[in-house]
């Protein structure tokens, strides 16, 4: 009572080191009042992970000396950013220390480490070909992350060095321990990713005004795929990473004129959609079509028009063009009362299915692998406006007891099949993985593993009707503008020097990859599956992989 008083909870004390007994008496002390008798997780001031009070009882106090003395042992030469259980129980099933107000990056970090094809990636070390210039900071750290979740050897992780990468990033996220938005800090840590990984180094100068005019005149003529492969074109010359080619979409949008009928048109890339809820809202695509509405923009909020050259009366809509394979949906459920001049939250439980075909709510645009997707994770928020709580709701699909999990923190469980949904009037942030095979009854029956490489040498893999011998890309290096046809065709001038340097780094690659996957092999392996389930590639058959690859390019 007297530790807590003195606000030791704050961690205003300087603690001294203590050891033997009398630190895990200690441990047990501080985590029995906090964790019963105010109903909260401890945020331990001695640096050891948050553990519920029974759990740190039995692993304290062991039924004979030579099993206490042994656990001793692993406590004094473990990294304090991990905690050693018995190993290989908690594969993809590990909570993550809150570390003063950061449930929000937990729950955030727990939806983004389920995400297959972004683990992947990261587990399998190709995000380190993407490193150039001994950078990469975040990224390294968010991997180090992945292989302490889905290790399965540690009950809770301490996330302390992602978060320090990350505060080194944006300070004002970590700020006086102070809540966050999770939404706000996916945007961040995504962004963050997709820095470090950025494969373009030298960004291209905006358009003139001739070139913009240029470009203008061009579209004006041509159907809309041509117009949106050309905005896709020029967003590709200012970033080409993983992030972009799993987690980016494109939108159109229409503004028409009402005095005159002049229409404008758009195609924007987008990482996530904001949706609309309200209370007479019952599905998950009833806010998506509220989000695909027509507004009628007038008065204040009125459109300059170019050919009348005045302001004026207008109707835009946005509509889906390309779905990207990971769809990120944010709820807007904090919605301003003129009333009380506050914020409130609408707690609408939006019915979503496990599997969901948005087909229906794209525009007439291809979808070249369909728009049927998995729920995946979800970010859930607990609570009234300006406070609460942040837990995350993901699907394990590796290891032993495969299913949904509710992720709070340091506290981890499975779901109950018969009274809880995994996303449920809480949800707040939704991520759907697009499924490509389909199963006996329709429904999905496989997620992607990998989505298709972004590249301005490559067309085919864009999610638009272009190739290098289709009409849509033909007409556009034929009229297209100078400034675009002249990028791309350097670009593929360049993919063989490209080419012949990545044979020349492949091999130092491959050292560095049999390297990590020597040092995981050295760790201590209990039969639970690891990295999704898939052992790693020998050496032989990974370089023949490479040839494959060249060879197709």
């Amino acid at each position: 009572t007297f530790l807590l008083s003195t606000g030791c909870r704050r961690q205003s004390i300087d603690w001294p080191a203590p050891t033997g007994r009398a630190a895990q008496a200690l441990r047990i002390l501080v985590l029995c009042c906090g964790a019963r008798a105010r109903g909260t997780w401890w945020q331990d001031p001695i640096g050891c992970m948050p553990v519920a009070a029974d759990h740190a009882m039995a692993n304290c106090f062991q039924a004979t000396p030579s099993s206490s003395q042994q656990s001793m042992a692993r406590a004094r030469t473990c990294d304090l950013q991990t905690v050693p259980t018995r190993g290989g129980d908690f594969v993809g099933k590990v909570g993550l220390m809150n570390l003063g107000n950061t449930c929000f990056m937990n729950a955030g970090l727990q939806c983004l480490s389920h995400l297959k094809p972004l683990v992947q990636h990261f587990l399998s070390g190709e995000y380190l070909k993407e490193i150039v210039d001994g950078g990469g900071e975040v990224a390294k750290a968010f991997a180090e992350l992945q292989e302490h979740v889905w290790e399965g050897r540690h009950q809770v992780v301490n996330p302390r060095k992602l978060r320090h990468k990350l505060a080194k990033r944006s300070p004002y996220l970590f700020e006086s321990h102070e809540q966050q938005d999770v939404q706000e800090f996916f945007a961040f840590c995504l962004d963050a990713l997709h820095e470090d990984l950025n494969r373009v180094k030298e960004k291209p100068a905006p358009l003139t005004e001739e070139e913009a005019a240029e470009e203008e005149t061009i579209c004006a003529g041509q159907g809309e795929e041509f117009v949106a492969t050309l905005y896709w074109i020029r967003h590709l010359m200012h970033g080409r990473s993983f992030l972009v080619d799993l987690l980016q979409g494109q939108l159109r949008s229409k503004t028409e004129c009402i005095r005159c009928g002049y229409e404008s048109r758009h195609f924007e890339p987008f990482l996530y959609l904001s949706l609309p809820v309200a209370k007479s809202m019952v599905n998950i695509t009833d806010a998506l079509a509220a989000f695909l509405e027509a507004e009628l923009l007038e008065g204040d909020n009125g459109w300059w028009c170019p050919r009348c050259q005045s302001k004026g009366s207008a109707h835009r809509k946005i509509d889906l063009w390309k779905l990207p394979p990971v769809l990120v949906i944010h709820l807007k459920r904090f919605e301003f009362c003129p009333r009380t001049f506050s914020f409130r939250k609408l707690n609408v439980h939006l019915r979503t299915p496990e599997s969901v075909d948005l087909l229906p709510y794209c525009s007439k645009s291809v979808q070249k692998s369909g728009a049927r997707y998995l729920v995946s994770c979800v970010a859930n928020h607990h609570g009234p406006f300006g406070s609460g709580h942040y837990t995350a709701t993901c699907r394990v699909s590796s290891g032993v007891d495969q299913g949904w999990y509710h992720f709070d923190d340091a506290r981890v469980r499975r779901l109950r099949k018969t009274s809880e949904e995994p996303v449920s009037h809480q949800a707040y942030v939704l991520f759907l993985v697009r499924a490509e095979d389909t199963g006996r009854d329709g429904l999905p029956a496989k997620a992607i593993c990998a989505p298709r490489r972004q590249t301005l040498a490559v067309p085919e893999d864009w999610p638009h009707k272009a190739s290098s011998r289709n009409s849509v890309m033909a007409k556009l290096l034929h009229t297209g503008a100078a400034a675009t046809a002249l990028l791309i065709a350097k670009d593929q001038a360049l993919a063989q020097e490209l080419q012949r340097e990545e044979e020349e780094s492949d091999e130092a690659f491959a050292r560095q990859l049999q390297e990590e996957q020597d040092k995981n092999m050295a760790k201590p392996f209990h039969g639970q599956e690891h990295r999704f389930g898939r052992a790693d590639v020998p050496q032989h058959q990974y370089q023949q992989d490479q040839q494959q690859q060249q060879q197709q390019q």
